[in-house]
């Protein structure tokens, strides 16, 4: 898959659910690819990451704080 869009990224914004411990744990995952197909260096220590977690108001929380 080539998805040049990613290149030429200012920062990356990775939002998981809550609700799946999955999304969660594929952080990582999701990070190394957009960081491969963006052709950035994953050693590059100053490229901005948010992480957000999404669906917080839900009572069947599978990741916490």
């Amino acid at each position: 898959m080539n998805i040049s869009y990613y290149r030429g990224s200012d920062a990356l914004i990775l939002v998981y659910d809550v609700t799946r411990k999955s999304t969660f744990q594929n952080l990582d995952k999701w990070k190394d690819n957009f960081f491969k197909q963006a052709s950035i260096d994953s050693n590059k220590i100053d490229f901005p990451v948010i992480v957000l977690g999404n669906k917080v108001d839900l009572d069947s929380r599978q990741v916490s704080v």
